[in-house]
């Protein structure tokens, strides 16, 4: 079947019709004329398998990662970075026309490094056909295992590192997890800041990790190590279960926007380091001195809450994982930051717990995929919070919150920026201020 892309999809896939009926495809870009067989056909789309181009976008390049196809991770890496940009903004753009009737100027952020910035990394252990333990990725929607030799995405100190340990479990012969013994490395987990590495090995049972510490002690870049016994066969999170701390520091030092802080395997940040810096910055310009009362909801390990702290009188950090408001209060205590209290809890809960109505100066959020609750929308207009700082990562679900907040505030500025380069996520920076009625 041959189609001519007239629109592209949200996950980075060209759209084409097929009798009034859209086709999925992924790989094609706008305005390109496609070979494609029809995988699936759905009620209301269809889903097409890209087997020729016959007329190229004059956006199309290639793919500097010889994975991309398969692994899937990079949905824009076959486009130039302008179209990349153009694209992500477009998103954006729509999404919040669709959801919410709202058409405004967007500016977009670039990422000075494209390639090469992800500070985190997590892959699956397989095994080769000669024996060797390697690490991969399962091509998308499917079980087939690909080693990947070096990925272009991650910091590259991550991938000496990850080789450097693959070389080691390799002279020991060590296995990959077998499902039905329920032994052998399952997970490669590894995060970077300033030059140092942390790994945790996800592993089966009966895996003894010891046979390898004195080699792996000697890589120069690895700050510490952890292992976790994982042997639930859904596998949903990695690090559920107890870490043990087997080798150097236990937690990972960084300095970020000026902090000095400190991370633990399960700490939640930013993949991006320079450019989460980038995005609190136009955080931290919406605040002013007159901002007397701030609460971050979602605060994590308390990165923005802190370098709030620094241009107004007080802030309440607000996040339901213990662990994150404990490392949040050790990260307020290295930097000698008094003005920051930080609560375990529902932030949509506190708000209304603690906060009289009108008493918020600032409310700065920065939710899950799933965007704002309704139980949080509800708070955040009972409060008459005059300023609404909004940081999301789903254009989509942003929008939805937009189109119940904007009777009650106005949407002066929505920002874009590139954190995730070659794939097809965006996040943004929406500033409110309460609406005089």
């Amino acid at each position: 079947m041959r189609l001519e892309i007239k629109k592209m999809g949200i996950n980075g896939e060209g759209i084409g019709y097929d009798q009034k009926k859209p086709v999925f495809i992924k790989g094609a870009l706008m305005h390109e004329i496609v070979d494609v067989k029809i995988e699936k056909d759905l009620k209301t789309y269809k889903i097409g398998k890209l087997l020729k181009i016959i007329k190229k976008s004059s956006d199309r390049i290639e793919a500097k990662c010889p994975y991309q196809a398969k692994c899937g991770a990079c949905s824009l890496m076959h486009t130039n970075y302008k179209n990349q940009l153009r694209y992500k903004k477009h998103v954006l753009k729509q999404a919040l026309k669709k959801y919410a009737d709202i058409e405004m100027p967007i500016k977009i952020i670039p990422n000075k490094n494209p390639f090469c910035y992800r500070n985190k990394l997590k892959l699956p252990f397989n095994m080769n056909k000669d024996g060797t333990i390697v690490t991969g990725m399962y091509e998308v929607d499917t079980n087939h295992f690909k080693t990947i030799d070096d990925c272009i995405i991650h910091e590259q100190i991550l991938e000496k590192v990850r080789k450097e340990i693959l070389n080691i479990m390799n002279k020991y012969k060590l296995k990959a997890y077998d499902e039905r013994t329920k032994e052998g490395y399952r997970t490669l987990i590894m995060r970077t800041f300033n030059d140092k590495v942390s790994v945790v090995f996800v592993v089966g049972d009966n895996t003894d990790i010891n046979i390898m510490l004195s080699d792996l002690s000697k890589i120069e870049e690895l700050s510490s190590i952890y292992y976790t016994i994982n042997t639930n066969k859904k596998y949903i999170n990695a690090l559920e279960n107890e870490l043990v701390h087997i080798y150097g520091k236990k937690v990972l030092n960084a300095k970020i926007s000026g902090l000095k802080l400190v991370f633990t395997p399960k700490s939640f940040y930013q993949l991006n380091t320079k450019q989460s810096e980038v995005l609190y910055n136009e955080v931290i310009s919406y605040l002013d001195e007159n901002d007397k009362e701030v609460l971050e909801a979602y605060c994590g390990v308390g990165v923005m809450s802190l370098l709030a702290s620094k241009k107004v009188k007080h802030v309440t950090g607000v996040e339901i994982i213990k662990e994150a408001i404990e490392n949040a209060s050790k990260n307020a205590f290295y930097n000698k930051i008094n003005n920051v209290d930080f609560i375990v809890g529902d932030s949509g809960t506190i708000m209304e717990d603690s906060f009289k109505e009108g008493q918020l100066d600032c409310l700065i959020v920065d939710p899950p995929r799933t965007g704002l609750d309704e139980r949080m929308i509800s708070s955040i207009i009972k409060s008459k919070v005059k300023k609404i700082i909004y940081v999301s990562c789903n254009p989509s679900t942003l929008a939805k919150n937009l189109n119940d907040l904007k009777q009650d505030y106005n949407i002066c500025e929505i920002k874009a920026i590139d954190i995730f380069s070659q794939t097809e996520h965006v996040e943004s920076v929406t500033m409110l201020i309460k609406a005089h009625k």
